[in-house]
C-alpha cells in the first residue's frame, strides 16, 4: 500500500504535472494542462492513502488521494474560441474522483471576474465532464460582446452590435461540456443571464434610440430573452 503526505512552498504552474499522475483522469488532466497556463502555484499539500487492493484495480474511494494548491497570475483557457480568463488568484483540489478550481479574481478582457468556478468530474468514466461557472461585471458592450463571440452567437440572433451597447452589466454564465478533442457546438451547454444598468443603444433597426435602460437577460441555445424599462426616444 501507501500512505504519503507531503507539501511544498511554491513552483511555476508548468510544472503542476508532475504531482499528478499521467494515469489518473487522463483527458482531464490533458485539459487542465493545456488549458490553464502561466502564474504560480503555493501552498501544494499532497496527501494518498491507497491499499493494496487498490493497486490491484480494486475500486479508489475518492478520498483516496487529495491535492491541494493556491494559485496567483493563472490564464485559462475555458473554451478555445472565446476570450481566456486572466490573472485569475484563487484554489484547487484534486481528489481520485474529481477536479475543482475555484478563482476569486481574475478578468476576461474589460469584464472582472468575482467568481469563478471549474468542476471536472467522471474521473472513473472514459470520458470527463467540465462545468465552468463565471460571474463577472463591467462594460455592458463587453459581457454583450463575450456572449455573442463564437461560437454563441446569442446577441447577434437580436440584430444588435455589442459595440453599441452603452451602460453597466453584471453577468452569470455556465458552460457544461464533454473533455473530447473533437467537442462540437451541440456538445455545448450554455446557460447565461445578466442585469444590464442604464443601458443606451443606438440606431435599432437604424431609425431608434434606446436609453435610461434597466434590463434583465437571458439566454441559452435555444432562446435568448430580455425583459425590463427602457425609453425609445426619450420616452418611457
Amino acid at each position: 500500500g501507501l500512505d504519503l503526505e507531503a507539501s511544498v512552498d511554491g513552483f511555476p504552474t508548468a510544472s503542476l504535472e508532475r504531482y499528478w499522475p499521467a494515469d489518473v483522469a487522463q483527458h482531464a488532466r490533458d485539459w487542465v494542462m493545456a488549458n490553464i497556463k502561466g502564474g504560480g502555484v503555493s501552498d501544494v499539500k499532497l496527501q494518498a492513502k491507497v491499499t493494496p487492493a487498490m493497486l490491484a484495480g480494486g475500486e479508489v474511494p475518492e478520498n483516496a488521494a487529495a491535492l491541494d494548491f493556491r494559485f496567483t497570475g493563472l490564464g485559462a483557457v475555458y473554451l478555445p474560441q472565446l476570450p481566456p480568463l486572466e490573472g485569475v488568484n484563487g484554489s484547487a483540489h484534486l481528489t481520485a474522483k474529481a477536479f475543482d478550481l475555484q478563482a476569486d479574481t481574475g478578468h476576461v478582457g474589460d469584464l472582472v471576474v468575482s467568481d469563478g468556478k471549474v468542476r471536472i468530474t467522471d474521473f472513473d468514466k472514459a470520458d470527463q465532464i467540465a462545468n465552468i461557472s463565471l460571474v463577472v461585471s463591467g462594460p455592458a458592450s463587453a459581457a454583450l460582446g463575450l456572449l455573442d463571440h463564437k461560437p454563441l452567437g446569442f446577441v447577434s440572433r437580436l440584430g444588435l452590435d455589442p459595440g453599441k451597447v452603452g451602460g453597466l452589466s453584471a453577468t452569470r454564465a455556465r458552460f457544461t461540456f464533454p473533455l473530447r478533442h473533437d467537442l462540437t457546438v451541440n456538445q455545448l451547454q450554455v446557460v447565461a443571464a445578466s442585469n444590464l444598468r442604464d443601458i443606451a443603444i443606438s440606431g435599432i433597426f437604424n431609425r431608434y434610440n434606446l436609453t435610461n435602460g434597466d434590463l434583465s437577460l437571458r439566454v441559452d441555445r435555444e432562446r435568448m430573452e430580455v425583459s425590463g424599462k427602457v425609453a425609445v426616444q426619450g420616452v418611457p
